[in-house]
């Protein structure tokens, strides 16, 4: 159906959006792969929808060139709404590319528009993101002043994804500050939240990011069953970041237990899917737990590859600082090599 009627195009956008929302993205790429470009463009919903499911489907390259294509369109239509979407999709895939500065303008942006136009869960989103961001970055305050501002929004919305989100961010950056049972009593809400709304995606970064937090507090067990479930979950669900992302945390939890082999199948796999997709902090940081592996192995030279790849990664995304907080944590888990 590259060319469908007007009766077949309302039909497909009914489709595609409730695909999309009982989360089965690889359904909208299904429903909507086949259609020409210039039917993307003539509705820029079904573009925006495409490229919303192409991201979550691992499909960044195609995602990134529709979504480009329809900021034209957006504004010739008066699209008001779709723009601020296209926006914070496109800033997502700079994100997920390792373009944090364009990333951090768009989102900027997106703060501002969406305050203008009195769109909450768009300025929910985008200082959800900005506080990602921030976290990179090392600029705690800013990060935990976004997080905090996404959450008060989505509350006032009652958005319970929304809330889930900003309560998983929230206990990623109080656990890097060593804040550990209120990164903890964050991770459960982001879970029990999760749960009682069926988003299992939430529910499995929620887990694995937990399982993180246990592992540096020396719960070992709780760790690996968390991580496990993760895993599970994104394997389910095929989504393909988050299985990679369960892999690294296993990979690490491996590690800490001197179950190098794992340790080392656990990271490769995370390694190469991370490649593969174009995800460049998920790659620079599981560079740095192979780092750290080869140490334990007394490969030097392996050890300084992976380090050195790992520092490239993260310097160009202005990502340092995060850089530096990854090592120390690497270090932490391995001990002396």
């Amino acid at each position: 159906m590259a060319h469908p009627s007007d009766e077949e195009r309302t039909g497909l956008l009914g489709q595609a959006r409730a695909l999309l929302a009982s989360g089965d993205p690889h359904g909208v790429v299904g429903a909507l792969a086949g259609l020409a470009h210039v039917e993307l463009i003539t509705e820029p919903e079904l573009g925006y929808l495409l490229a919303n499911a192409l991201r979550r489907t691992g499909d960044a390259e195609r995602a990134t060139t529709v979504v480009e294509a329809l900021a034209g369109p957006c504004e010739r239509r008066g699209r008001d709404r779709l723009w601020r979407e296209r926006l914070n999709l496109e800033a997502a895939l700079a994100f997920d590319a390792g373009a944090l500065d364009v990333a951090h303008t768009g989102w900027s942006q997106l703060v501002d528009t969406a305050t203008r136009a009195n769109d909450s869960e768009l300025l929910r989103r985008a200082h959800n993101n900005l506080g990602v961001v921030h976290t990179l970055l090392g600029e705690w305050d800013a990060a935990l002043t976004h997080y905090g501002r996404a959450l008060a929004v989505a509350r006032r919305l009652g958005d319970v994804r929304g809330m889930a989100e900003a309560h998983q961010n929230l206990g990623m950056a109080y656990r890097e500050l060593d804040f550990v049972v209120d990164a903890d009593s964050h991770f459960r809400s982001a879970i029990e939240l999760g749960r009682s709304s069926g988003y299992d995606d939430i529910v499995g970064r929620a887990e694995e990011e937990r399982a993180l937090a246990c592992l540096f507090a020396g719960d070992t067990a709780r760790a690996l069953a968390l991580a496990a479930r993760a895993l599970e979950r994104f394997r389910h669900a095929r989504e393909p970041l988050g299985e990679a992302e369960a892999e690294r945390v296993l990979g690490i939890i491996a590690l800490s237990e001197g179950r190098l082999d794992d340790a080392l199948s656990h990271l490769n796999r995370a390694l190469g899917t991370a490649q593969s997709l174009g995800a460049v902090l998920l790659e620079a940081e599981t560079l740095e737990a192979l780092a750290a592996l080869a140490s334990l192995n007394h490969d030097d030279a392996a050890a300084g590859e992976s380090a050195a790849r790992s520092d490239g990664l993260f310097e160009a995304m202005n990502a340092s600082a995060w850089g530096r907080q990854i090592r120390l944590r690497m270090r932490e888990v391995a001990g002396p090599g």
